[in-house]
């Protein structure tokens, strides 16, 4: 992606998000990075680990029906014997008379899909 270097925004603590601004064929591209984690329940032997919310906006100036938001969450649980695993993502673009939402939630249990959930919405903009 070619993103001018003048509109590079870039944070590199990791205990935070990693943003990125730019100009990516003319539009404008924000991203948050959140790193993944891992923590340790030494009282149950649990493992608990996860990254996010990670979202990404692109959008081209003075087109708002081009605005794309997108943010991805995941967790995850593991013992000896026991692996749940969750993640989720949503989706919200714009047209010039409506929203529309996708959203998936995703569940395994050492690892086999117990749930895939998915849901898609069109919401009319109220642009009176």
């Amino acid at each position: 992606m070619d993103i001018d270097p003048i509109l590079i925004v870039k944070f590199t603590n990791l205990q935070f998000p990693v943003g990125l601004l730019g100009r990516p064929g003319g539009g404008v591209r924000v991203a948050e990075t959140w790193p993944n984690s891992t923590s340790e329940v030494a009282e149950i032997g649990e493992t608990v680990s996860g990254g996010g919310p990670n979202v990404v906006l692109t959008m081209t100036p003075g087109d708002p029906s081009s605005c794309v938001w997108r943010a991805e969450q995941s967790a995850r649980f593991q013992r000896p014997g026991w692996d749940v695993a969750l993640s989720a993502t949503v989706e919200v673009r714009a047209t010039a008379t409506d929203y529309r939402l996708e959203e998936r939630t995703l569940a395994t249990l050492n690892g086999e899909t117990v749930a895939d959930m998915k849901h898609a919405a069109t919401i009319p903009r109220d642009l009176a």
